[in-house]
């Protein structure tokens, strides 16, 4: 978690001109500067990792190294 907050925080600035860029393709439509296409091209390429995501999550949750262990009812008699 503390490496994706220290990514957003060090891009802020890019991250605010790409998000601004994709303000300006919703509002205007055609898409004119490398940073709007950029914007386009992020948003576009999100649609189909999510649904991968939704239905495989079950899937990759199974097989995950660190899944949450479930603690047995019984005290231990160690």
């Amino acid at each position: 978690m503390a490496t994706a907050v220290a990514l957003l925080v060090f891009y802020a600035r890019d991250w605010v001109v790409i998000i601004g860029g994709l303000v300006t393709v919703l509002r205007t439509r055609p898409v004119q500067t490398s940073t709007q296409r950029l914007a386009m091209l992020i948003s576009i390429a999100t649609i189909p990792v999510g649904i991968l995501g939704l239905a495989l999550e079950k899937t990759l949750r199974s097989v995950s190294p660190h899944r949450k262990r479930r603690r047995s009812s019984s005290p231990s008699t160690g």
